[in-house]
């Protein structure tokens, strides 16, 4: 576990990202008071970058809850190990500082290590990429360090502040574990309605209207471009969820020029558009970019982009990777997708363990329960022959025990599960994990499928119209089952690797 890797050392330095936000001084400050709390360590909370901390809402944070960060310069060389936590060390977003030990803990996509490796550290690394917050990678971390987070109520509500930032004032909770995260803090909650009400000062009110003011928009693929004068990266994210309520816009980059790098927040509210695969094709090779389905951001280093663009301005480079993204991706419509079965090779499905629980030996028939997955929440009403059967990903089917006998076979053993979540049922009174309660089965039969191996990025849109596009790289398939040809789907090739033969 990271955290008792890190508190083999005596001196730990927690360092939240550049221009900090509620999420990244959040999960800092949990990560403070646990290693505080166990005794033994001379702990800090800094943070570095070209400004110091002037947002209201973040100054009322830190005051109200009693956070000790502290603001360094570049020169400051942390004793022990150091943790980037909210970012990644060496990434776009954090002052690089000089350190012999290193950990990372994050919520966004993974960076290549390669440059980091070339440094000869041994880098201990949590990355959960499926979160919607840092501060629920740390609110994980520290449940499973049976560490209380409600027993203060600072902590519980700077941990609640930092998943509301991050996750559109908790309307896009996609990961069981930020559900379990909201459900089960004890925060104050008239503090949280304070610090979502001040988010902006005279000054950086002028600034978005400024930005505002100069918009640029393509009414073709419907995305605007903003630049704003020099400004804490926090308002460009501000400035860009303005932008995205206009109607006629669904995509947008706003982004301010610093003497050495571009810093630019990306925002879209249509499935067509993933803020982080946006971000991360606006700054590739440049810089580095990533975030999330529906925010994210990125930075671009001018060094870079001048060696690259010589003669394009910053406005104009922008606009033209919007143009090249747009046309840069094949485009699979589930709904009205027609495979050419003669270009796809015909693979088997290899036979793999389920697991299955029989969910009235849990409740008694009748009752209301709530299953939580990866994929969401599920209401059962439990019947005397409700059979839950759970899959290698962590997913669960719920069915009667005559659909479940005649799809599978049972194998006396239990069955065990590797999973960023483990599937669990919950009533008003308590939560069980299925894992613990179920037994392996077998499917009875192959299920065998058409692939097609990807020469090109393609996204895949789902029937649901609330799901994301499925993203295809180059060496990954695009798949259908022989029994079912309209729905199709892509499949990593590592996975493919795995799962079929």
């Amino acid at each position: 576990m990271i955290l008792k890797k890190i508190a083999e050392h005596r001196y730990i330095t927690i360092q939240c990202h550049d221009n900090p936000d509620a999420d990244t001084i959040a999960a800092g400050f949990g990560l403070y008071m646990y290693f505080n709390a166990i005794g033994g360590h001379r702990v800090r909370l800094i943070y570095s970058g070209d400004f110091k901390i002037r947002k209201k809402s973040l100054v009322t944070m830190i005051e109200t809850l009693g956070i000790p960060i502290e603001y360094v310069n570049n020169l400051y060389r942390p004793n022990g190990i150091l943790v980037t936590v909210d970012c990644q060390y060496k990434g776009g977003n954090v002052t690089p500082l000089t350190a012999e030990h290193v950990a990372i803990i994050d919520h966004h996509e993974p960076h290549s290590m390669e440059y980091i490796e070339n440094d000869n550290l041994n880098i201990l690394h949590d990355i959960r990429s499926d979160y919607g917050s840092c501060s629920t990678v740390v609110w994980k971390l520290l449940n499973d360090a049976h560490f209380e987070t409600n027993t203060n109520t600072r902590l519980a509500t700077a941990l609640l502040y930092g998943l509301l930032t991050d996750v559109g004032d908790f309307s896009q909770m996609y990961n069981p574990i930020d559900r379990d995260m909201y459900d089960s803090l004890h925060a104050d909650r008239n503090l949280l309605k304070i610090l979502h009400n001040s988010n902006l000062s005279r000054k950086e009110l002028e600034i978005a209207g400024l930005a505002l003011l100069r918009t640029i928009t393509n009414d073709t693929y419907h995305f605007a471009v903003l630049k704003a004068n020099h400004c804490d990266s926090n308002i460009l994210g501000l400035i860009s969820d303005i932008c995205l309520q206009v109607d006629s816009i669904n995509t947008c980059i706003v982004y301010s020029e610093h003497p050495d790098y571009i810093k630019f927040s990306v925002r879209s509210c249509v499935r067509e558009v993933q803020s982080n695969e946006l971000a991360e094709f606006m700054a590739y090779t440049l810089g580095n970019g990533g975030g999330h389905h529906d925010k994210a951001g990125g930075t671009i280093m001018l060094q870079a982009f001048r060696e690259r663009y010589p003669d394009v301005n910053s406005e104009a480079f922008f606009i033209d990777r919007y143009y090249e993204y747009f046309h840069s991706r094949d485009i699979i419509d589930t709904k009205t997708y027609s495979p050419d079965i003669r270009s796809m090779r015909r693979c088997q499905e290899r036979r793999i363990p389920h697991g299955y629980v029989y969910l009235s030996a849990l409740y008694e028939p009748g009752t209301d329960i709530m299953v939580r997955t990866l994929d969401g929440d599920k209401p059962v009403m439990v019947q005397a022959d409700t059979c839950a059967v759970l899959d290698i990903h962590g997913l669960v089917s719920i069915m009667s025990s005559s659909e479940f006998e005649k799809t599978f076979e049972t194998v006396d053993s239990p069955f065990t599960l590797s999973v960023p979540y483990t599937p669990t049922t919950r009533t008003a009174k308590d939560a069980k994990i299925l894992e613990k309660f179920a037994k392996t089965c077998m499917p009875k039969n192959h299920s065998d499928i058409l692939v097609k191996e990807l020469t090109k990025a393609t996204k895949l849109f789902p029937r649901d119209e609330n799901a994301p596009y499925s993203l295809g790289l180059p060496g990954d398939f695009l798949a259908i089952y022989m029994n079912d040809p309209k729905n199709p789907f892509i499949i990593n090739k590592d996975t493919f690797e795995n799962l079929y033969s």
